[in-house]
């Protein structure tokens, strides 16, 4: 058995593999269906997918212009002392070249309009200073080998780090095997971005630092060594490369005859080092972010079990007031399952709240972006004109990423509350956005016609994450960006249609448009969420009322079939000191593997900082 990628080595995967087939085995013998088909479903550690580096940096640090030297398309994203990408672009690996467009639907915020386009027209559709439409991202599609298992996405770079955009993109992040981040020469990293980076190692698991224009800088070195010293002292990016490129140099090296100058070149522009930087990175980040996914699912379903035997033992000794216990649950959860209109008329009112509360909070953020921006509109500096509509929409977008993600959280929390006021389970796993990326248990939901063995573990899981994604968008706006960054984004941008005209003109003219579109804007945006969160709100409702039944009927199963068991043990007093004491081996076995569960989430955790 070989080492994968980041650390982890043949020790951590017979360590996976033993632990997996010790609980499928008690699994089995409590007939915990629902939980071997979460250790069934756990993915192999040695398995590498496509790759995702997200490129970030502030405006004009040359980031579009690395991008498409790093996959030979010198012309793909637009480059320019004016020149600011506006929008996601994302480039992955195709047979051949191709271009969509994904471009806001007023009519429905996550289901974007997409337009076919010639990749020497992607520069209107990303271009600050060319778009005409409210254009989410671009996803383009080349033949370069470099992209084979290796999918780069643009971020945009209006606004700065300080902007709403930085805001999205750290929410986008948790989708990403890796971040590239890109400063330049001309001086170390700044304070706000080195507090971007540290923020972003919270929520992806690689950042490669590169530093451009080492080509226009001959004291490159030293910044690019001060550069690494702050990266290296900042908690969590102790260990991430900070490497100098030339992209210049490297385009030039695909133009010469020569070869071996050729080569020589394309070496100095350090081009090739941070290839192989992202890929090796990335492919641990990847490798530890499995790891540790799988040492939590382990780690549920040994406390699913590990819970269970425990309350066999404990009644088995004799607490007569959990066994009295028991019983009353089964008798309230049967009176749940008998009246499934009062069940529907629960799940209303536990969530009628988020029909108004999340609108609320928005429209404060929103009031204070409008106040903020007209006031920009009519007195700001005129060097902020050209990208204050911009800036706008990407404030409001994160304003809406924020309200979304928090709604979807409010939205978990008040149906685990409801689960456990039902006798529902005695543990409710949360798959929220806060979770390390992938750790989501995605089954069907069980058939509420069927009764389901156990509490049903994985289908419990899968409700929340559904809940999630109704209010974080379960559809990609664009493959580049996803969740409620997806939905914000649509939604926002919807609301933008009309900042365009307001780009031309004469400086006063321009001032009233643009504040007049201002006003609009933030009304339009607030019309938009409250319409769009109540239809979720409606959908979480249907999906919980459809659900709900089939997990508390799994719940009573689970406690139907304990109190038979405890009664078949009784009823042979012969054997039951056998019994007893066999379930006491059970126990602490199972105490041993959650010691060893433990041991294993910790290292995975460590392997993962590493």
């Amino acid at each position: 058995m070989t080492a994968v990628a980041g650390g982890i080595g043949p020790a951590d995967l017979l360590a996976v593999d033993r632990l997996r087939e010790r609980l499928a085995a008690e699994a089995r013998r409590v007939q915990r269906d629902d939980l071997i088909r979460l250790l069934d479903d756990l993915p192999a550690l040695d398995e590498a997918g496509s790759m995702r580096v997200v490129v970030v940096g502030e405006t004009k640090r040359g980031k579009s212009m690395l991008l498409n030297t790093l996959i030979g398309r010198p012309h793909l994203s637009p480059v320019g002392v004016d020149v600011t990408t506006s929008c996601w672009m994302e480039v992955a690996y195709g047979e051949r070249e191709e271009a969509e467009v994904a471009i806001a639907n007023p009519a429905s915020p996550g289901e974007p309009i997409r337009r076919l386009c010639e990749l020497h027209e992607v520069e209107r559709y990303v271009a600050l200073a060319e778009v005409t439409e409210p254009v989410i991202g671009v996803q383009v599609r080349v033949p370069s080998p470099v992209l084979r298992g290796l999918t780069i996405v643009d971020t945009p770079g209006v606004g700065g780090l300080e902007a709403g955009h930085s805001r999205t993109t750290l929410a986008v992040l948790r989708t990403a095997d890796a971040l590239l981040f890109v400063c330049d020469s001309k001086q170390p990293v700044s304070e706000p971005e080195i507090a971007f980076l540290a923020e972003a190692a919270r929520r992806v698991p690689t950042v490669v630092v590169a530093v451009t224009k080492c080509d226009i800088n001959p004291e490159f070195e030293e910044i690019v060594e001060a550069t690494r010293e702050i990266v290296a002292g900042t908690p969590g990016l102790e260990s991430a490369p900070v490497l100098p490129v030339a992209s210049p140099l490297a385009d030039r090296a695909t133009e010469l005859a020569d070869a071996r100058r050729a080569q020589r070149m394309l070496e100095i522009s350090g081009i090739p080092p941070l290839l192989d930087n992202l890929r090796r990175c990335s492919a641990a980040g990847a490798a530890a972010v499995r790891f540790e996914n799988a040492a939590r699912v382990l780690a549920e379903v040994c406390r699913a079990l590990r819970g269970r035997s425990d309350k066999v033992l404990d009644l088995l000794e004799g607490n007569a007031d959990r066994e009295r216990d028991v019983q009353a649950d089964i008798v309230a959860l049967r009176k749940v399952l008998d009246d499934a209109p009062r069940l529907r008329v629960v799940v209303h009112q536990s969530l009628d709240r988020l029909h108004h509360e999340p609108a609320e909070a928005f429209d404060v953020a929103i009031e204070e972006l409008r106040r903020r921006y007209h006031s920009l509109a009519e007195k700001g500096s005129a060097a902020l004109l050209p990208n204050l509509a911009s800036r706008l929409i990407g404030d409001m977008t994160a304003a809406a990423v924020a309200a979304l993600a928090q709604t979807a959280r409010h939205c978990t929390r008040i149906v685990a509350d409801l689960m456990r006021q039902l006798g529902g389970a005695d543990r409710w796993p949360v798959t929220s956005t806060t979770a390390p990326a992938g750790f989501a248990i995605g089954l069907e939901p069980p058939d509420p016609s069927t009764r389901q063995d156990g509490v049903d573990l994985p289908a419990a899981a899968d409700l929340f994450t559904n809940l999630v994604q109704i209010f974080a968008g379960p559809i990609v706006a664009s493959a580049a960006i996803g969740g409620p960054a997806a939905v914000a984004v649509s939604m926002v941008l919807a609301v933008g249609v009309g900042w365009v005209k307001a780009k031309s003109g004469a400086e006063q003219e321009r001032r009233a448009s643009l504040a007049a579109w201002v006003d609009d804007a933030a009304a339009d945006a607030r019309a938009r969420f409250r319409r769009e969160i109540d239809s979720r709100v409606r959908e979480a409702e249907r999906r919980v009322a459809r659900v709900l039944p089939a997990l508390v009927a799994a719940r009573e199963a689970e406690l139907t079939r304990l109190s038979d068991e405890l009664r078949r043990v009784r009823s042979d007093a012969a054997e039951f000191g056998a019994a007893l004491e066999e379930r006491r081996a059970v126990a602490e076995g199972l105490r041993d593997v959650e010691r060893e569960v433990g041991a294993l989430v910790s290292r995975a955790q460590e392997v993962r900082r590493a």
